[in-house]
């Protein structure tokens, strides 16, 4: 089902839902901290998210929408721009989104005030005045691959000659084949209302998504208010312009976040179902927002189809095998077999297909994906004896570290239960890397371990990898045959 049709479905059931917008940070490690914060985020699930298009980020937004999409498993709509686009720049762009697995676009006209020297192209060579050449062009060469949204102005846009001008050119948007509107930020709800009344009466029939914009700081609302396209209510001006001395960004965060959460509780009364928070890449706003409408638990608990995150590429829809060495480090597992024909594919695959084999590198390899040399003795510090690597390994049962290098995020929810098993056994050289409780008919539906249809039950032996010595290797081995119900696998 294509995002188009589920919001549609959401439309008619008359269900609220909701997307989070996002831009490429220009960092390094700006953009591994977005990728952590959009995880988090997706536990409250978003139906897509929005990630943004600039030239001179260009190979940061295609980066960022293909973990998204494919690594995170959250629907994502890539922006492309055809300010100063030419034919062979826009074949490329949309051959990389197609071959990344994106099948939603949001094609918009870009920041005409803004020259960037990075372009792919000069003004002279652009094949797109308008982004309604654009979507017509997507349409030509790409057919329905992919679900096109454009933007729309509730109180127009500021270079446009008129309101109605403006409607004209969504119009003709919408007949080249845009699928759906997704909005500007606005400030008063009665502007949308309106706004969708008369696109309506013009024809423009498919969904249209209102975008809302949370006041952060004091210096981005004079920015917002500087913008001029949106005009701002007195009554919000001055419980903003009360705080312009107070140097408090905190309470104008809240103040923006309280006026964010009203607007959302006005257009739900209106009857608009979804919205788009603009989260200019903060998190504590939007959540806010979402649990003040109810639309997400305080501590949301992530419910999966399988028992691992799911991903949207469409080659994975029908993946059900898994190693379970690999539990802890599924960014790692996505990464190394990304270029698998099917799936499951591998060792435990079909082998008759061409990508039957070993992976590509061992599953004990350290990634260096999220954290820079630094960071990582800054976590981990410098062990230079067994007692510290006990130390740093208890340290990440406890939760006082975020991750080990071969465990990408914190102790899993159902570790829980053998946690002080696992410290036990850490403190005596035994430095586990993976492991899961003994499950016995456990409810589907249950909260730490259920996953799946919620009419079945879970079942799974106990099973735990660890790093140890030789000496302790063989104490473990004259265990197990003095109890032949326990197996073991060793590697050197």
């Amino acid at each position: 089902m294509s995002l188009v049709e589920k919001i549609k479905a959401k439309l008619e059931a008359n269900e609220p839902f909701f997307g989070l917008h996002f831009f490429p940070p220009k960092t390094k490690s700006g953009f591994k901290n977005l990728v952590r914060r959009i995880e988090r985020m997706g536990l409250a699930k978003p139906l897509w998210i929005n990630v943004t298009w600039e030239d001179d980020l260009r190979e940061k937004t295609f980066e960022l929408a293909y973990i998204t999409q494919n690594l995170l498993g959250i629907e994502t709509i890539m922006h492309i721009s055809c300010l100063g686009l030419s034919e062979s720049a826009a074949k490329c762009a949309l051959e990389t989104a197609k071959s990344s697995n994106i099948h939603n676009l949001l094609v918009c006209s870009g920041n005409r005030s803004k020259s960037s020297s990075s372009s792919s192209s000069n003004q002279e060579e652009a094949a797109f005045q308008y982004s309604s050449e654009l979507v017509s062009f997507i349409r030509l060469h790409y057919a329905d691959f992919f679900t096109i949204a454009v933007t729309g102005y509730p109180e127009g846009f500021d270079g446009a000659q008129s309101y109605e001008k403006d409607l004209d050119i969504l119009e003709k948007k919408v007949q080249n084949g845009a699928d759906m509107v997704i909005t500007q930020f606005f400030f008063d709800a009665q502007h949308f209302t309106k706004f969708v009344n008369d696109c309506r009466s013009r024809g423009i029939l498919c969904p249209i998504i209102p975008g809302v914009m949370p006041v952060q700081t004091f210096a981005g609302y004079k920015r917002l208010s500087d913008y001029g396209r949106s005009e701002i209510p007195q009554s919000i001006r001055q419980k903003i312009e009360d705080q312009e001395n107070t140097e408090n960004d905190a309470l104008i965060r809240e103040i923006g976040t309280n006026i964010a959460s009203e607007m959302c509780q006005s257009l739900q009364a209106l009857g608009h179902r979804g919205f788009l928070i603009y989260t200019m890449n903060l998190e504590r706003s939007p959540v806010k927002i979402l649990q003040s409408l109810g639309m997400v638990a305080e501590h949301p608990h992530e419910q999966s189809t399988l028992p691992w995150k799911m991903s949207w590429d469409w080659r994975r829809q029908k993946e059900a095998v898994r190693p379970i060495y690999w539990a802890n480090r599924w960014r790692s597992y996505l990464s190394r077999t990304d270029e698998w024909d099917e799936f499951p594919n591998g060792r435990w695959g079909d082998s008759r297909s061409p990508a039957f084999g070993d992976l590509p590198s061992l599953h004990l390899i350290p990634s260096s994906a999220l954290h820079n040399k630094e960071e990582r003795i800054d976590i981990w510090g410098s062990p230079t004896k067994l007692s510290d690597l006990s130390e740093t390994f208890c340290k990440y049962l406890n939760g006082e570290i975020p991750c080990l290098p071969w465990n990408d995020d914190k102790l899993a929810l159902e570790s829980s239960k053998i946690k002080d098993w696992l410290l036990f056994i850490n403190q005596n050289g035994f430095f586990t890397i993976n492991s899961q409780p003994r499950i016995c008919a456990v409810s589907s539906a249950d909260p730490t371990h259920g996953w799946g249809d919620s009419n079945g039950f879970v079942y799974q032996k106990a099973y735990v990898e660890f790093f140890t010595s030789e000496k302790n290797l063989q104490v473990i081995m004259g265990l197990c045959e003095q109890n032949p119900h326990l197996t073991y696998q060793a590697a050197n």
